[in-house]
This record gives structure tokens, sequence and C-alpha cells, in this order.
């Protein structure tokens, strides 16, 4: 039974150490980049940032502006008309009765009126702002600072019991000075504060619009979507002078059914703050409170995203970046890099824009940019590392021992790169001078050698392939075809041999062709290196084997002449001694003819085994020696009874598996046994065992082969395993006489040389009056399914 070869490979490799280490810093990144996004949106360091970004988008942002709400003014022409500031009471009362007049929906007197000073006029003031019944008044909150608790600084207790309502009226400028934020309840010590926009707007509002402004009650702070003026330089919102006003030069019905915000709008009165839109020349906080009634009348919020969402999308978006950076070649990285960040922008713009919610992106920008410097750095060092290290490799292996140093004497001068330069430039003249090496080898091969692709196109060849094309007719200039001389040599051989594609047979015989003037040339085909399990490339070599081919056939011919010519006539002699008419011979003369046929069949067959032994191409299998070795036994086992010699083969309780040529490696042990039988004397016995061994390093089986005979001297195991080592040995022959045998001398030479074949070794260890103790040593078969499958089959 035969088994399949089979080689058990796993089904992914272990990555190499540079993967390993690649990956090691890649997690280590993913980890520094969540700790610093999870860093930076928690303590808020990237707020410049993210409000320099949010002013920008904010100017994107487009809206008509409303008609419904009015800013009365106290601008430069109220000033000329009405001196500095404060100006009498009676001056704001007859504006809010002018206003008043018109039924406006809400009247925000978006000043805090000093309490002394002007106390003549209180009275009419009161009754103004009774009278119209929507007036509503600030009180301004004092922070405090420097260990003062916050207070708050509010109207004189008449005007505000006359006021429809009251809410804070100051800004809070954030940490640069810009006002971007309204805080809708403030905290104060007694209580919740609403800003005074919300609370006009609630009064006053229809039923849609007190619903809508009742969706702000939960939120303490929203950021003002500011209104871009779009060509007014006065602003987004109507504008009216309160000397207008009070001059009463505004027209009957123009406040109906609006909001009005009186305040201060002239730089002079210095009630301005900066703002997005405006930068440091700052926006009345008249202004800044009607931007904020405009967004709580409209719902139109701008809202900042809670800290969980923002490191939910800013994390996200980072670990995507982070798959990419370790998948993308460094051109699609920085790709990746600038349109991420470019789109993680315009996202935020139509967040902003459309659904009015905003997310700090400073975070995700501060991070992503920061990995992509820190990975394309990593990643051009361990280039650079990479391709120095190889370079200086390459550039002290090209060549190695056959071309001398190209390296300029002193150490290299200068940065990485221009080190690198330098190397690839060494390294490229010792690859010239290397190609110019194997021109040259290959120029002085004395057989035609030829360099072709995987698509037989000629890279290179040699002055001997030139001449055989030449005689051929055919080319061997580069880029032509080996087939045609191929095909040529196979059709000259007749006998259909294949010269192209190469054969991929592993082990299979070389082809031959025939050349001119008769020549046999072999094909002798080599890989130039391997992609994906294919050659890249095949270097053929074209060996004339002319004389090997004829001594083969000379040695045919004389293993037929001694399997043939000269056994017949040894067998014509033997069928004669038999004859009647040789009856009359004296019996000493008949057994020395008989004994000398005898002999010189003996020396045939040994002589083609030998033959056999050492040319035959041998089939190797897995099989188990045991097994062999009982049928080597079972053959001679007539021999033995007739020899009145005991054989022995004892049971190892185990298999052991070799790889073995199952023809070749019985007769290697038949021959052993039955020179052990011939040498023993009757009544001796013939031992034949197997035991673990170890051979080279590796495991093995020791087969031995013990007899009880006469035992051999020094000379004759000196020259034992060598050819007609002749050795004589005692034992009985066919009719059970006692007889002497001279051996020819092949039967162990036989046995060498089959043993030698199998990688094995062969010793004998003979004591003259003890025995002789032949032991041959064989690798164990190491493939485990095999030897597992030969387990079953001996269970079975």
């Amino acid at each position: 039974m035969k088994f399949a070869r089979t080689k058990v490979t796993s089904g992914a490799e272990s990555p190499s150490p540079l993967r390993g280490r690649l990956m090691l810093e890649w997690a280590g990144l993913i980890l520094l980049a969540t700790v610093l996004v999870v860093t930076l949106t928690v303590t808020g360091a990237t707020t410049r940032l993210d409000n320099g970004l949010y002013d920008f988008a904010l100017r994107l942002r487009v809206r008509p502006p409303p008609t419904n709400i009015v800013i009365v003014g106290f601008d430069p022409a109220t000033i000329d008309k009405q001196g500095e500031w404060p100006w009498p009471r009676q001056f704001h009362a007859k504006i809010l009765n002018n206003i008043a007049r018109d039924r406006p929906k809400s009247i925000v007197f978006d000043v805090l009126l000093p309490s002394k000073g002007t106390e003549s006029g209180d009275e009419a003031l009161r009754k103004a702002t009774a009278d119209a019944h929507v007036v509503y008044l600030p009180e301004l909150l004092d922070e405090g600072g420097q260990g003062q608790a916050a207070h708050l600084l509010k109207p004189k207790p008449e005007f505000a019991a006359a006021a429809a309502g009251l809410g804070r009226g100051n800004p809070t400028p954030d940490s640069d000075g810009i006002v971007r934020r309204a805080v809708l309840f403030s905290k104060t010590p007694n209580g919740r504060l609403p800003h005074l926009m919300l609370v006009a707007a609630g009064r006053q509002a229809t039923e849609s619009a007190r619903a809508e402004s009742g969706r702000f009650n939960g939120a303490d702070e929203i950021l003002i979507p500011y209104l871009m003026p779009r060509g007014k330089p006065e602003g987004a919102f109507e504008l009216i002078s309160a000397q207008a006003v009070f001059d009463n030069k505004v027209g009957s019905g123009y406040f109906r059914n609006k909001y009005v915000l009186i305040g201060a709008t002239a730089p002079r009165l210095l009630d301005n703050y900066p703002s997005p839109l405006t930068g440091a020349a700052g926006m009345a906080n008249v202004e800044i409170d009607a931007n904020i009634l405009d967004a709580v009348l409209r719902g139109v919020l701008v809202r900042v995203a809670p800290v969980p969402a923002q490191l939910a999308m800013s994390l996200g978006l980072i670990w995507a970046f982070c798959v990419g950076i370790l998948r993308l070649s460094p051109r699609q990285l920085i790709v990746q890099g600038v349109g991420g960040g470019l789109a993680c922008l315009v996202g935020v713009v139509i967040l902003l824009i459309w659904p009015g919610l905003w997310i700090p992106p400073g975070p995700l920008l501060i991070t992503g940019t920061l990995l992509q410097v820190v990975w394309s750095s990593r990643r051009l060092q361990a280039a650079s590392d990479y391709l120095g290290r190889e370079l200086a490799d390459l550039q002290t292996r090209a060549g190695g021992a056959i071309l001398p140093s190209g390296m300029r004497p002193g150490p290299i001068i200068g940065d990485s790169v221009s080190r690198q330069v330098l190397l690839i430039e060494e390294t490229r003249e010792r690859i010239r001078g290397l190609r110019r090496f194997v021109n040259d080898v290959l120029a002085n091969f004395p057989d035609p050698v030829m360099v072709v692709s995987a698509r037989g196109r000629i890279l290179m060849f040699n002055q001997a392939a030139t001449l055989l094309a030449q005689s051929l007719g055919r080319s061997t200039e580069l880029g032509s075809q080996v087939q045609p001389i191929l095909k040529d040599l196979e059709v000259a051989a007749g006998d259909d041999p294949q010269l192209w594609p190469p054969p991929t047979t592993p082990g299979a015989e070389a082809p031959r062709g025939v050349g001119p003037g008769g020549r046999i040339l072999e094909a002798r085909y080599t890989t130039t290196g391997e992609a994906h399990g294919q050659a890249r490339g095949w270097t053929i070599q074209l060996v004339d084997v002319t004389g090997l081919v004829s001594a083969m056939r000379q040695r045919e011919e004389a293993l037929k002449l001694f399997t043939h010519d000269m056994r017949a006539p040894q067998s014509a002699i033997l069928a004669a001694l038999a004859h009647s008419d040789f009856q009359g011979v004296p019996a000493t003369l008949r057994d020395s003819i008989e004994k000398n046929a005898l002999r010189t069949i003996s020396l045939a067959d040994g002589w083609v085994r030998l033959a056999q032994a050492e040319s035959a191409e041998y089939t190797f299998e897995p099989i188990d020696l045991f097994h062999t070795l009982s049928d080597a036994a079972d053959a001679l086992w007539p021999n033995a009874q007739a020899a009145k010699v005991e054989l022995v083969v004892p049971d190892p309780g185990r298999e052991f598996v070799v790889e073995a040529d199952r023809g070749m490696m019985s007769r290697a042990l038949i021959n052993l046994i039955d020179n052990a039988i011939k040498a023993s004397a009757p009544g001796r016995s013939v031992v034949c065992a197997l035991a673990q061994a170890e051979l080279h390093g590796r495991p093995a089986v020791a087969l031995t082969v013990a007899d009880q005979a006469a035992g051999m001297s020094k000379d004759q195991r000196e020259r034992l395993f060598k050819r007609f080592a002749q050795t004589t040995t005692h034992g009985a022959d066919g009719r059970n006489r006692p007889v002497r045998f001279d051996s020819i001398g092949l039967g162990l030479a036989v046995v060498h040389t089959v043993v030698t074949r199998h990688n094995g070794r062969i010793e004998c260890d003979s004591e003259e009056g003890v025995g002789t103790t032949f032991t041959i040593s064989l690798p164990l078969y190491e493939d485990e399914e095999a030897a597992h499958f030969i387990a079953e089959l001996a269970e079975d």
C-alpha cells in the first residue's frame, strides 16, 4: 500500500516583529488620541479655537431680518439735542407715551435709569410706564468678584411696580470679552432671574409664541444666533432715533404690534460690547438684546451639544480616522486628513445653520492634526530606518565575497536622506559590477545557458547558447522567444520530449533533445525567483550528456550480458550434469563443475542487483519496517529450516514507519538475513529485532540481524562492504548436508548501497567465536498523519 506524502501548513503565518511593533504603536496611538479628545473636551482647552470657528460659521447663517422688532436708539442726534446723559425723566415719559399710542406688543426700556438727580420727573415716568401696560424694565446682575457676593441693581420701586415685568438686562461676555451667549435664567440670592427678552416675549406673545418660548425654560444658557446686517451699516434691525420719536416725527401706527426696544446706540454712551459679527468695534447692548428677542420669538436658538454627545462624535470620527491611517497609503492619508478636516468644518457649519446645534470641533481638529503629524512622521522615520538598514545590508551583500567593497573611505556626512542617496549610488555600482561578473561567468560557461522570463523571453545568454541557436538557424536576441530553439531540439530527438514549458512535477526526469552533430542535450531548469507560488523566470542549462548516455547504454549491455549471456550457459552446464550420460563422471569432478557454475550464476545475479541498487530510480513511500522485515524472514524461512537454524523476529510492540523503496529495502534485508543463515551452524539462531534509536540528532529505528556464527576477523570487517570482498561461511545445502560457502562479495555491497541511498547507516560488530551483528539505522518518517493511518491499519 502506498501513502501520498502530505505537507501540513498553517493557514496563517505568524506576524513578523515589524508588523507586531507597528500594531503596538497603532494601539498606543489610539489610546493617546482617546485620552487627548476626552481631556480637551472636558477641560474646554480649545475654547478659543472653537469660539473663532463659531464666529466664522455664524457669518454663514443667513436669515431675513425681522419686521416686528424696532430699536429706538439714543443716537448721536439725540445726544446733540438733549445734551449729555442723564436726561430728564419727562423725556423718557414722552417717548413711552408716543410709542404706547400705537399699541405695540411690548416696550423694553433697556436702560437702568439713575436713582438720583432727576426726581422731579419720576411721577410722569411712572405714570407713562403704568399707562402703557407693556413696559419691561431691566435688572442688572453684578457678578461681584474678589470675595463679594453677586447682587442685583434694580430700578426704583415705583418704576418696578408700574412695569409689566422685570428681567436681567446686562449681557454676559465670554473669557475673551465677546458676547456669544445669553443666560436665560441667572442664579441670584432671591432665586432664578429670567432674561429680560424672555420675559418681554412671553408676557405679550400670542399663544403659539408663548408655547414656543416655553421650550427654553429648561435651558439656562444659549448661543445667540446673530443676524448679519446685510448691507445695513446701522445693523440688522430697524433703528429709529429717540429724538425723532420725542418730536413725534414717526408716522402714526408705526409701532403697532411690534416689539420696541429703547436703549443706547451711540458709542459715546459706552453701552456696547464686542460681538462675533463686529469684533472689538462692538455692538450696542440694545441690538444684542434685539437678536436675543428675535431668537426667542422665532424659536431659532443655537444650543451647544452636551459633553457626552461631543465625546461620542469626536471619538467615533477619531477612531475611524485611526482605522484609515493604518490602511491608507501616504498620499491617501494626506487626502483623508485634509478632506476629513474640511468635512468636519462643513458638518459643524451645517449643524449650526440648519438645526441650530453647535458641536465644538476644536478637540477633533487638534487631535486629528496631531495624529496625522505623529503617524506620518513615525511612518516616515520607520521607512527611512528600514530603507537605511536594507541599503546598508544590500550594499554589503551585493556581490558578497566576489566583488570588492565600494564604500568610500571615511564616514558619510549629511542627514539621513543624503546618506541613503549615497548608499543607493554605492549599491547601484556594486549591482552593476555584479551584473558584469554574471555576464563574464555566463560567457565562459561551456554549456549553452539562457535566462528567460516566465513567458519564455530571453533575458540573458552566453556565447555557447548563441552558437547553438545559430547552428539551428535561430536567434538569441534579447526579448526573443526560447521556444523555437527548444522545439528544434525536441523534433531532432524524435521521441517527443517536451522541453518547454519546464516540467513542474518535483523530481521529474530532465528532458533531453538532440542538437547539431547528434549531441544529446539535457535541459536543466532552475527558477530565478517565485511570486505567489509562480516562477518569475528560468535559467536553462543545456548539458551535453552524449558521453553519459553512451556509458549508460554500455552499462545496460553489460547487464544484459550478465543476466542472459552468462546465466544461460551456466544453466545449461547444470542441466547437463543431471543427465544420465554424466553419471559416470567422478563425484568430485561433478561437484566442482556444479559449484563453479552456481558461483557464476550468483556472480551475475549479484552484479545486476548491485547495478540496480546504485542506478535505479527509487520510489519512496511510508512503510512499516517491521512488516518488511517479517516478509523477508518469511521468504527465507525454508532456507533456515534446511540449515537447521532458528530464525527469530520478535514483535517490537509498535510501528516503526520509515520512508523507503519497498522492493529495494526488502532485497537488502533478504541479503543480510540470508548471509546470517548461511554463516550459522546447525542448531544456532539468527535474531532480527527493531528498536528506537537516534541518527544525526533525529529519531530513528535500529534494525539488528545477529547470528551465533564463528564471527569475522578484523581484516574481513575492514573490507566487508567492498565489492568482491569474499568471505567463507559454513552452513547446510538443500539436502541438509554441511557445506562450506565462499561469498562472491556483492551481497553486502548491495545492502550498503541501499541503506546509504535511504540516508541510513549500516554497522558491523563481530567477534570471532561469538558471532556477528549487523545494525541498520534509518530515520523515522515524520509525517504524523501517515503514521497515524498506518497505526489504524495495524489495529484493524
